[in-house]
């Protein structure tokens, strides 16, 4: 399953790994609750690309620019 809630999924994302899509949009509460229960049941894992401190803020956003590469940034506060 691909999941969303940065962008919007073509209806045909995903085929050429054999499963479905789900795009969020940003959207209802209860699309976010069902990727939430997916989350905790281990049936969804997140792609996280890399992770950066707050005092490395400046390279995520850098990162984040160039629009390149699969999985999200994580900016760390603790």
């Amino acid at each position: 399953m691909l999941v969303t809630v940065a962008a919007r999924l073509t209806p045909d994302a995903g085929q050429t790994h054999g499963v479905r899509r789900v795009s969020a949009n940003r959207g209802s509460p209860e699309k976010l609750k069902q990727i939430s229960e997916l989350l905790e049941a281990n049936r969804l894992s997140p792609a996280v690309r890399t992770l950066f401190t707050v005092a490395e803020a400046r390279k995520a956003q850098e990162l984040a620019q160039t629009r390149h590469g699969r999985g999200r940034i994580i900016l760390l506060t603790a």
